[in-house]
């Protein structure tokens, strides 16, 4: 019997030790910046950015797997003047009278040992969803945030998507690609 109740025991805890290999990671608003850059009639390179990004981070580094949440509020855009953000704002660009949210999520994961270095999943931008590969740089985790005391990670993931594929329409021959990056900072839930 009281081997029994061991195997019991020993199965029960099996799920709970797996469990605690995985951590989630909230995005922290205050140290979260998305921004992105595109051509203009091969000349400048306008930068813009996003002031509200929100998310979540899902990490099991032992078993290189996890998931990543992404939502980028549309209307949050800036860009140098309010007349620019309003016109990234209107139909033409980001259209977020009709699409508030940008979002990304991930469908893999990918690790160089326990460094986290890509993930694909899909952006869903102006109601269009497309595949999407991120690369990710800079990932490193603390084991205690200097200011909110609690485990944290930070990265910057980036990329660069074609406008036209999710109903934008260029205004230039150098203008239908724009470079994103999102640089995070995670605290652990």
């Amino acid at each position: 019997m009281k081997n029994l109740c061991c195997a019991i025991a020993a199965f029960l805890l099996i799920p709970s030790a797996s469990l605690l290999a995985q951590e989630t990671y909230v995005l922290d608003a205050l140290h979260t910046a998305t921004s992105f850059q595109t051509a203009q009639f091969s000349a400048a390179m306008p930068r813009g950015s996003f002031s509200k990004t929100s998310g979540k981070v899902t990490l099991d580094r032992a078993a290189q797997r996890g998931s990543i949440e992404v939502v980028i509020d549309a209307a949050s855009v800036v860009s140098g003047t309010p007349q620019r953000a309003e016109v990234l704002r209107s139909g033409e660009f980001f259209d977020t009278g009709h699409f508030p949210s940008i979002t990304f999520t991930s469908n893999q994961l990918s690790f160089d040992s326990a460094t986290l270095i890509g993930a694909t999943g899909e952006l869903t931008l102006r109601g269009v969803t497309r595949p999407l590969a991120l690369t990710i740089t800079n990932f490193k985790c603390i084991p205690v945030h200097p200011l909110t005391r609690k485990p944290a990670c930070g990265a910057e993931a980036t990329a660069t998507i074609k406008t036209s594929d999710f109903g934008m329409t260029p205004r230039g021959p150098d203008t239908d690609h724009i470079a994103i990056s999102v640089v995070i900072e995670a605290l652990l839930q």
